[in-house]
């Protein structure tokens, strides 16, 4: 069901899998994101998507997700790839409530870096991470 044609559908499924889900949606969620990420997947998509990751094992989220915020070399992280805001709003949503300082210096990295959409969710996910005392670990 996250191959639907409609978001609405895969929005729902990954709704069902943030309560139900266990670690095997993993890839297949992270994979879906990639796919979609330069198809024009929905900020609904990025933060059902983000919290089932962080949901389902958040250990491995953590550094997935920080790897999608800061992707490595140079090249990639002063060149806006395709696809690459909605990576990077993905893991907004889903670092949200993962724990650790390393998640809000990756956080505050890219809000120095990027475009005024993603910004105003790094604003966003920094707020509600020391709101629900995320922030440390």
């Amino acid at each position: 069901m996250l191959e639907s044609e409609y978001s609405e559908v895969r929005v729902r499924v990954l709704e069902y899998l943030t309560d139900y889900g266990g670690e095997a949606v993993f890839d297949p969620t992270a994979e879906m994101v990639k796919r979609l990420s330069t198809r024009g997947i929905t900020d609904r998509e990025c933060q059902a998507a983000g919290k089932v990751l962080a949901v389902v094992n958040p250990e491995r989220a953590k550094p997935e997700l920080i790897h999608w915020v800061r992707p490595p070399g140079m090249f990639k992280r002063f060149v806006e790839m395709p696809g690459a805001q909605a990576l990077q709003r993905t893991a907004m949503y889903g670092l949200a409530d993962i724990p650790g300082k390393e998640v809000d210096k990756a956080i505050r990295w890219l809000s120095e870096r990027c475009a005024e959409e993603v910004y105003r969710v790094c604003m966003k996910t920094l707020v509600h991470r020391r709101k629900e005392g995320v922030s440390r670990e």
